[in-house]
């Protein structure tokens, strides 16, 4: 974290697409910034990331690897329960086929934890 500011952080995902041509499946590896950080306490955040995105299964002639962008805001409530918190997030998610033509362009909505150390 740069204290005061923002949050750096590593976001892997696994995504599965069901399309007319057939299925997908991606694995992607990215680095998200947030702002404010997290010890500010501010329940409301915003961010961005960049990555790459791994076709684990793709369809015939596109490509295996991908650019993948997201922005994204959401709501968090720490220390819910002791060190326990929960996280509402939404979002567009996207990625560019690196060597061939097409992209993605998604809307997600997240629910998970957040645990203070």
């Amino acid at each position: 974290e740069w204290v005061n500011s923002m949050d750096l952080a590593l976001r892997i995902d696994f995504t599965s697409f069901g399309l007319e041509e057939g299925a997908a499946r991606k694995l992607s590896f990215g680095t998200i910034i947030t702002f404010p950080d997290v010890n500010s306490r501010f329940p409301l955040y915003f961010g961005g990331g960049l990555g790459a995105g791994f076709f684990i299964k793709q369809l015939e002639n596109e490509s295996a690897l991908a650019l993948d962008y997201s922005i994204f805001g959401g709501v968090r409530f720490l220390d819910v329960f002791d060190r326990l918190g929960f996280m509402l997030e939404s979002g567009l998610k996207n990625h560019l086929h690196l060597f061939s033509d097409g992209q993605f362009n998604g809307v997600y909505f997240n629910v998970g934890t957040v645990f203070a150390f």
